[in-house]
């Protein structure tokens, strides 16, 4: 009777232990985030490096899906400035042992503009984007990440008066801090 007492409080013990270590994993990805990104941009006749900021805010589920939603702003770093302003809904899984990889894709609204004295393409246009991307938690507070994001931004008059198609990709690389 005593050896039975002795396993059930094993087995309880150690449930018990597993319960409350599970239920005090970090979640890396459950958190308000801000950060910054550069890389290349590349819509139509405008093509060049790129930089920009972003914050949002994610929840991550016991069951590893990571739902988010951000806001970010970047432009191209020349003397005719073409930016973009977006705002995606994303869907990720958390992958790995150690939970700090995550893939996602999203898709939202986008908003272009130009800063070439007033008159650029791109001053009132808008679309929509979807983006793929890889996150890795480095610290429970830091995330890099790599970002590819497809830009159709509808058509729009160029310079000549002549309709043209507006889209294009993006590719990032940023580092976002999380509180």
């Amino acid at each position: 009777m005593n050896k039975i007492l002795q396993i059930t409080a094993a087995l309880i013990f150690t449930f018990t232990a597993t319960s409350t270590a599970s239920a005090q994993e970090e979640k890396y990805f459950s958190k308000v985030y801000l950060g910054g990104e550069v890389g290349y941009l590349d819509i139509e006749a405008q093509n060049n490096i790129a930089a920009g900021a972003f914050l949002g805010g994610r929840y991550q589920t016991n069951g590893d899906i990571v739902f988010g939603a951000e806001l970010s702003v970047n432009g191209t770093l020349e003397e005719d400035t073409v930016g973009l302003v977006s705002i995606i809904g994303t869907i990720g899984t958390v992958t790995g042992n150690d939970k700090r990889n995550l893939f996602y894709v999203g898709a939202g609204y986008e908003g272009g503009f130009g800063a070439d004295d007033g008159e650029g393409f791109f001053s009132t246009i808008e679309g929509f984007s979807i983006v793929g991307g890889f996150e890795r938690a480095v610290h429970k507070n830091i995330a890099l990440r790599l970002q590819a994001k497809y830009i159709d931004l509808g058509s729009a008059f160029d310079d000549d008066n002549v309709q043209v198609s507006v889209n294009g990709v993006s590719l990032t690389a940023g580092i976002s801090f999380n509180f």
